[in-house]
């Protein structure tokens, strides 16, 4: 399953400062953390297939780095962005 995302994305945001971090800010390192976590899983390759399969699945990972951004900018216990 492509939605499920590696361990080390909860260490990464529990470096980010919740009170201050604005949950774009939050998704955008997100992201940047995941594509070298992959790249060092399945290193890309000039065939354009496998950068292909590579994108789609960063794509299905969006979701799933969409909720944990926004859960961590909520805080705990909260079910919305103040």
């Amino acid at each position: 399953m492509h939605t499920m995302v590696n361990e080390q994305m909860q260490f990464f945001l529990r470096g980010v400062p919740a009170a201050n971090a604005h949950p774009m800010a939050v998704m955008t390192g997100l992201v940047g953390a995941l594509v070298g976590l992959l790249s060092r899983q399945q290193p890309t390759s000039i065939n354009p297939e496998h950068r292909q399969i590579s994108a789609v699945r960063l794509i299905a990972k969006m979701p799933t780095l969409v909720a944990m951004a926004y859960k961590y900018a909520a805080g705990p216990g909260r079910t919305s962005i103040r």
